[in-house]
Parts: C-alpha cells; sequence; structure tokens
C-alpha cells in the first residue's frame, strides 16, 4: 500500500481548511514539527480511514474540539491501481457515521480537475460489508499494519535486548501464535468438559445397572396377572350376554308402554281437532249472516258506487291537467337558467376584457424602465466577458509553469542520483590502494588526490545546480500560487454570468411583447364596446327569448283549479268505502253457497275423527294388561347387572396392578436400551477427549508453534543480513541459534540467542554497542516488519519510523540517519518524524507541521 494523498477535515488538530497533503514525488521524507502539533495525528487520519481505529477511546473523540463532524479522504496506490476511502463521522443526533470505498475508473488526464466520475463504488450494502472490502484488498488488518509498518518510537531494540525466552514470545507475538494459544486452550477445555461427560456416564451406567437386577422378578409378576385377569374377563362376557337379554325384553315392553302414551295423545289430539272445526262451522254461520245483511242493502250501496266513479274520472282529468302544468314549468325554468348563463358568460368576458386593458396599460407603462435596466444589464454582461478572457489567459500561464514545475523536479532528481554516484566514486577512490577502482589503471597518491579534487569540483558544481534549481521551483510555486488565486477570484466573479444573461434574454423578451401591444389594445378597446351593447339590448340569447314567451302563453292556456281539485279529492275519500262494498255485494251470493258447502263436509270430518277415538282406546286398554310383566324383568335386570359390576371392579383392581407391574417392566427394557446407548456415548466421550488431548499438545509452544518459530528463522536471518550487508558493505552478518547445549550435562535446551560475525569473528549481540548495535537492531526490526507483511499476504512498501532521535548523541543520530537512507531502496515511501531541528535538511523532503489557534497546518519542503 503506497500513499498518494491525505486530506483532513476537523480530524484531531487539523481544522475544516486544512492543505491536503499530497505524497506525489515524496519518496523519503522528514516529518518535522514541535511536540503536539499534530505528527502523528496524520498517521492517526491513515488506520481511522482504512480500519476505524486510532488511538483514541471513540471516534467522537478525534472530532476537533468545538465541531460536530470530521472526515478523512484518503487515496492510495495498491499493486498499480488507485483506491480512495472516505470515512466520516457526526455527533449530530445519537452519531451518525458513514464509509466508501471506491476504486479510480480509468487513466488520469493532465491538468484536467479529478471528479467523482474518475472514481467507482465498491461501498457495499453496510459498513461492515465495506470495512471487510477495504480489509481484503489491502490484505492487512489495523493490528499487522500498525506492527509492521509503524517502527515505533523505543521500540528498536525491544527484540534484541530480551533475554532469548523473551525473544522467542516477542517473535510468537509477530508470528500470530497467541492464535494457537487459544487453540490449546479451548482444545484443554474441550478434553475437561469431555472428561466430565465420562465421568457423568460412568455414574448413570452404575445406577443403570443395578436398577436392572429385579428385571426377572417383575416379568413372572407381569406373566401371573395376565393369567388372573384371563379368566375373569370370561366370566364378565356370560353375565353381558344375560344381561342384554334382559335389556332386550325390557326395551319391547317400554316401547309397549311409549305407544300407549302416543296413543293417548293421539286420542288428545283428535278430540281438539272437533273443538277447533265446531269453531270453523260457527265462522260460516256468520259469514252466511254477513252477507244475507249486504244483500238487503243492495240499493244504496249501488247509487253511492255510481258516485265514487264520477268523482275518480274528474280527478284524472284535473291530474292529468296538473302533470302537463308542471312540466311546462319545468322547461320554462330551464330555459331561464340558459338565459342566465349565457347573460353570466358575456358578463365575465366583458370583465375579462377589461382586465386585459388593465394589463397592456401597465406594460405600455414599464416600457421606458425596462429599456434603461436592459442596457444596464449589457454593460454588465460586457465587463463579464472582459474578464472571461482574463481567465483564459490565467490558466495558460498556469499550466505552462505547472509544466516547467514537473521538468525541475525531474532534473532536481537526475542532479540528486548524479552527487550520489560522484559521493561513491570519491568514496572508493579514498579507500582504493595500487590500482584505481574505477578504470583498473595504477594510481598514484597524487593522482588519486587530483581525481578525488576534479571529482569535488564536479560535486560542488552540481550542488551549485541543485541550489539554483530549488530556487527557481521556490519561485515557480510561488508563481502557481498567484495564479492559483487569480483564477479562484475570476471563477467567483464569472458564476453570475449565466443569470446575466438570462436576465438580459427575459428584458428583450419583454420588449417585444410590449411592441406588439399598441395594436392589442384598440383590438380590446373595441371589444368592450362591443360586449356593452350586447348586454344592454339582451343580445345574448334570443331564440331561448322566443321560446319562453311561448310556453308562458301555453301555461295560461291549461285551466287548473288547484281548489276545484282538492273538492273532487275529499268527495273520491269519502265514498272509497263504496267501491269496497260493492265488491262484497257482488261476491255474497257466491260465499253464502261456499260457507253452507264447507259447513257440511266439516261436519262429515268429525263423524270419522269421533270413529277413531273409539279404535286408538280399546287398543291402549289391551297394551295395559301386558306392561305388568315389566317390574319382574327390571329386578332381575338389576340383580345381573350387580354381579357384573363386582365382576368389573375386580377386573379394574387387578388392571390397575398390572398397570403399575408393566410400567415398571416397560421401564427396565428402556433403561436396558439406554444402558446400550450411554455406553456408546462413553466410548465416543473417551476416544473425543484423546483426540483434544493431542490437539492440546500439538498447539503448546512445544508443537506447532516451535515448528513455525523454526521456519520464520531463516526468512529473518535473510532480510536482517541483507539490511546489515549494505550497511556495513559486507562485514556483518546476524544467526539466530535456537538450540544450545546446557552446560551440566550437555543436553540440547531451547532458545534464541543473536550471534553476529564481523571482522573480528563471532560475537554475541550484547558484546556490540554504539553505532554498530543501531544497524544490528534497525535490520532485525525491518525484517520482523516485512515478515509480518508478508505473513499477512502484503507487500511492504510504506514504513514510517518513529526512532527517538531527539534521545541519540550526534554519531547516533548519524548512524540511524545512514541505516534510513541505506534501506529507502527497499520501500516506495519511507517518513521519519523527528522534532530535532538538526535533522530536518539531512532528507531529500520534509513535511513540516505548525499549530495555531485555527488547529495544525502541513507544507511540504524539497
Amino acid at each position: 500500500m503506497i500513499p498518494l494523498r491525505l486530506q483532513l477535515h476537523n480530524f484531531m488538530s487539523y481544522g475544516s481548511n486544512s492543505q491536503p497533503l499530497d505524497f506525489k514525488g515524496i519518496d523519503l521524507a522528514c516529518l518535522s514539527g514541535a511536540n503536539g502539533v499534530g505528527k502523528s495525528s496524520l498517521l492517526e487520519a491513515i488506520t481511522w480511514a482504512l480500519w476505524g481505529k486510532a488511538r483514541a477511546k471513540s471516534d467522537d473523540d478525534l472530532i476537533k474540539l468545538g465541531n460536530q463532524d470530521m472526515w478523512v479522504d484518503f487515496v492510495f496506490d495498491l499493486e498499480g491501481t488507485k483506491y480512495r476511502v472516505v470515512r466520516k463521522r457526526s455527533k449530530q443526533g445519537k452519531g451518525q457515521s458513514s464509509l466508501e470505498f471506491m476504486i479510480a475508473s480509468g487513466l488520469e488526464e493532465k491538468g484536467r480537475q479529478e471528479s467523482l466520475s474518475d472514481w467507482t463504488p465498491m461501498t457495499g450494502a453496510t459498513k461492515a460489508e465495506t470495512q471487510e472490502a477495504i480489509v481484503k484488498t489491502l490484505r492487512m488488518e489495523y493490528d499487522t499494519f500498525i506492527n509492521s509498518a509503524f517502527l515505533r518510537q523505543g521500540h528498536a531494540d525491544e527484540f534484541t535486548v530480551k533475554r532469548p525466552a523473551e525473544r522467542k514470545a516477542i517473535l510468537g507475538d509477530i508470528l500470530g501464535l497467541s492464535y494457537y494459544d487459544q487453540l490449546e486452550s479451548q482444545a484443554k477445555e474441550l478434553s475437561r468438559h469431555k472428561e466430565i461427560e465420562k465421568e457423568s456416564l460412568e455414574k448413570q451406567l452404575e445406577d443403570m445397572i443395578l436398577e436392572l437386577g429385579d428385571k426377572k422378578t417383575i416379568q413372572k409378576e407381569v406373566e401371573k396377572i395376565e393369567k388372573s385377569l384371563q379368566g375373569t374377563s370370561k366370566e364378565i362376557q356370560v353375565k353381558e350376554k344375560e344381561v342384554i337379554d334382559l335389556q332386550k325384553k325390557k326395551s319391547d315392553l317400554e316401547t309397549d308402554l311409549k305407544k300407549i302414551e302416543e296413543l293417548k295423545l293421539r286420542v288428545s289430539d283428535f278430540e281438539k281437532d272437533i273443538q277447533d272445526l265446531n269453531l270453523d262451522i260457527q265462522k260460516h254461520d256468520q259469514i252466511v249472516s254477513f252477507a244475507q245483511k249486504l244483500i238487503i242493502q243492495k240499493e244504496s250501496i249501488e247509487t253511492n258506487f255510481e258516485k265514487y266513479k264520477e268523482n275518480l274520472k274528474l280527478n284524472e282529468d284535473y291530474n292529468q291537467k296538473l302533470s302537463k302544468q308542471l312540466e311546462l314549468n319545468k322547461q320554462k325554468s330551464e330555459i331561464e337558467k340558459n338565459i342566465d348563463q349565457e347573460k353570466h358568460k358575456l358578463e365575465m368576458e366583458k370583465g375579462q376584457t377589461k382586465a386585459k386593458l388593465e394589463e397592456i396599460k401597465n406594460k405600455l407603462a414599464k416600457k421606458e424602465e425596462i429599456e434603461e435596466e436592459k442596457n444596464k444589464i449589457e454593460k454588465e454582461l460586457s465587463l463579464l466577458k472582459q474578464k472571461e478572457k482574463e481567465l483564459i489567459e490565467f490558466q495558460k500561464d498556469y499550466h505552462k509553469i505547472k509544466e516547467r514545475l514537473a521538468e525541475i523536479k525531474v532534473e532536481l532528481k537526475q542532479l540528486k542520483t548524479n552527487g550520489e554516484e560522484i559521493k561513491n566514486k570519491i568514496t572508493i577512490l579514498s579507500k582504493a590502494k595500487a590500482d584505481c577502482p574505477l578504470c583498473k589503471q595504477s594510481l598514484t597518491e597524487e593522482h588519486r588526490k587530483e581525481v578525488i579534487g576534479e571529482l569535488e569540483n564536479q560535486l560542488i558544481q552540481k550542488r551549485e545546480e541543485y541550489k539554483e534549481l530549488r530556487d527557481k521551483k521556490i519561485t515557480f510555486k510561488e508563481k502557481t500560487e498567484s495564479l492559483e488565486a487569480n483564477i479562484k477570484e475570476t471563477e467567483i466573479e464569472l458564476t453570475g454570468k449565466s443569470e446575466v444573461e438570462r436576465k438580459l434574454t427575459e428584458l428583450s423578451k419583454d420588449l417585444r411583447e410590449i411592441e406588439n401591444l399598441t395594436q392589442e389594445e384598440k383590438e380590446q378597446i373595441e371589444k368592450y364596446k362591443k360586449l356593452s351593447e350586447r348586454l344592454e339590448g339582451k343580445e345574448y340569447d334570443p331564440e331561448d327569448f322566443k321560446k319562453l314567451q311561448e310556453l308562458e302563453k301555453e301555461i295560461s292556456s291549461i285551466s287548473y283549479d288547484e281548489k276545484e281539485h282538492n273538492q273532487v279529492k275529499e268527495k273520491v275519500k269519502q265514498l272509497e268505502k263504496y267501491g269496497q262494498l260493492k265488491s262484497k255485494l257482488d261476491q255474497a251470493k257466491e260465499k253464502i253457497t261456499d260457507s253452507k258447502e264447507a259447513r257440511a263436509r266439516i261436519e262429515e270430518i268429525i263423524k270419522r275423527k269421533k270413529v277413531s277415538i273409539e279404535k286408538d282406546t280399546k287398543e291402549k286398554e289391551d297394551l295395559a294388561q301386558n306392561i305388568k310383566k315389566l317390574e319382574i324383568i327390571n329386578n332381575k335386570l338389576e340383580e345381573e347387572n350387580k354381579v357384573l359390576m363386582d365382576l368389573r371392579v375386580k377386573v379394574s383392581g387387578v388392571q390397575k396392578e398390572y398397570g403399575a407391574v408393566k410400567e415398571k417392566y416397560d421401564r427396565l427394557i428402556k433403561i436396558e436400551e439406554e444402558e446400550k446407548e450411554k455406553r456408546k456415548k462413553l466410548k465416543g466421550a473417551e476416544e473425543e477427549k484423546s483426540i483434544y488431548d493431542e490437539l492440546a499438545l500439538a498447539f503448546s509452544k512445544k508443537g506447532v508453534q516451535a515448528m513455525i518459530i523454526e521456519s520464520a528463522i531463516p526468512e529473518i536471518e535473510e532480510e536482517a543480513n541483507k539490511l546489515l550487508s549494505r550497511m556495513t558493505d559486507g562485514k556483518m552478518q546476524v544467526k539466530f541459534e535456537t538450540q544450545r547445549e546446557k552446560k551440566t550435562d550437555g543436553e540440547l535446551q531451547e532458545t534464541l540467542d543473536i550471534k553476529i560475525s564481523d571482522e573480528q569473528g563471532i560475537r554475541a549481540y550484547e558484546l556490540f554497542s554504539g553505532g554498530e548495535a543501531y544497524r544490528i537492531n534497525f535490520a532485525i526490526r525491518v525484517a520482523l516488519s516485512k515478515l509480518l507483511a508478508h505473513r499477512a499476504g502484503a507487500k511492504l512498501q510504506f514504513l514510517v519510523i518513529d526512532e527517538g532521535f531527539g534521545t541519540q548523541d550526534i554519531q547516533g543520530r548519524e548512524h540511524l540517519v545512514e541505516a534510513i537512507n541505506s534501506i529507502s531502496s527497499e520501500f516506495k515511501k519511507i517518513l521519519v518524524i523527528t522534532h530535532v531541528p538538526e535533522l530536518r535538511d539531512v532528507f531529500p523532503t520534509r513535511i513540516e507541521i505548525t499549530k495555531d489557534e485555527e488547529g495544525s497546518h502541513l507544507n511540504v519542503v524539497g
């Protein structure tokens, strides 16, 4: 992972307007500033953006004091692909967080400002999914990063100064062997659970064996009770048959008893029917009497009935006249409504025309005002167009200077490389003896000094060229900043251009409309005059006026008198009863004949019912003689039921006893099955405990952990020796010994000793001091960092060193700077943190951090 750009907003000591840190062109840089200005905060921002973790207890503690929200925007390169992470946090409400992950969409275009379209989202549905995608892409967790890419102050010799046993523990932590300690603990815990399970199963089996000792005795008792139940069951079957026969005889007699009751009810029903039929005879006698009375009043009923018909006819005539008059009034009402609607339309149109005239007059009055406003806007637009031309010139100058700055960077890098080559030649010549190591020719002391002098002159010339170019770079950078300010200022002024153009277009349109309003005003005046004349002369609906007059004539021609109509309706109401009496009079003779015939039929039915009563009474007396046997059968049935009940009670007691014994026997059968299953479980628990015991031993420090450390040692040695060889010109080598002989008995014991070989031979690390010890510490620490990153599946390309320069003397600082320079080719980017002013200029680039009332600020120099 190689950082490209870091932008902070209200993060820790950095405010809302903090300058972004652009890592482009930075290979080896010094992060300098006083204690507490915010140097480490930049690294905290990177870890918070990528993993959501920093040294604060909560995210809200990372927000700059006095603010409610913060965000970090971090862009990095991974194996040639650009990625971007934006993490935000707000205190508002219950607190809100967001996380975005993006990948670069395509190639960058020189000079074009970056936009969101340059990035393709990789953000998941949730924050957890997005975080998982980031870790999967980086192939590195937070703990791995801070223990590999970050060499913290005071930790360089953390490994080397420890005792051998402690070194192994530290190496175990770096290799993540604590995971195997967890596995060992889990295996021991599972083994303990299986031991408890085994002991429990053994105790249960002992109890089962004791309980199964009574099985044969209980089995014999079950067989004895089953025989007793079979004998008693046969006795019950015989008694049940005798009881069933008696119950059948009883049932037959009870049926006869029910039939007697039915005959009683039927006789009673027949007697009641005869009473009802006699009442029907009386009703028919009343009908005949009423009909005869109507016949006597025949002449009076018929006279009044004729009067009733005459008044009904008059009422019908009046109803027809009323209906026609109502229909005509309805038509008249609709026509009047249409006339009112037409009149209203004309009045509305007249009002609208008047309003339109007022609007036209108002617009014509504003013509001069609009023309004046248009002239003012045209002048303003002319000035903005001039500003637009100035912006184009500023942008051209800006791009030319930016291109020249890029060229200067390349030239500075080349001069630096040339200077390093000349330094190397001077060093080689200073150490050379008889022959020139460059051209392989004989070399005298005078010739050597001459060549070295020429090289030193070249070096001085390169340094002067480097200084001149660096000054030009600063000058050009100041110009770009000035141009950027001019461009931004001009862009802000031009933001209102589109609004000015829009206003000018609207004003031009308004003037064109006003020029067309004079003719329209004349037309509207003429229209208003005609509408007024039509309304005054009622010329809005002549056809409906004509229809209305005709309807009024037709309504007056209908001679409808409401008073006379009401008198006729009253007479109809008074004579209505004679209509009903006339109908009954017409039916009177027919009803007399029908009622006499019905009376004769009823008398015949009464005779038949009396015969049925006599027959049912005789059958009832015959059945009553047979019912006397029912009492004898009831007594016999009661005796037999008592015997049957005693037998059933006996069986119930035996069955209860049988149930208890059988339940016990069935339980013993089930225990036998459970015993077999428990024995299988016991065997499984013993086997699993054995497996967990073996796993606990395998995961212990003497098992897999020792194997992993043994396999990692060569990798650490190889990486440390590469660095030591580069720092000491191949004079020093490091070796780790994992076993040594005991002084007492000569047996091998586990250890982790560090042996260093140099020109004087092989010695223990503890015998080295000063610059040599620094080189050894630094080489081993970087080797361990690379090992940790490699084990995580990531390539370590970014290194941060915070090694406490302030605690070292001048020689110690020189040794550490020398060590850092020697590994610069191993990493794409190296940041060195220091607050010592003397060390700022020894690195090609420095990032100066300062702090004031607004917060922390950064400035890249070099």
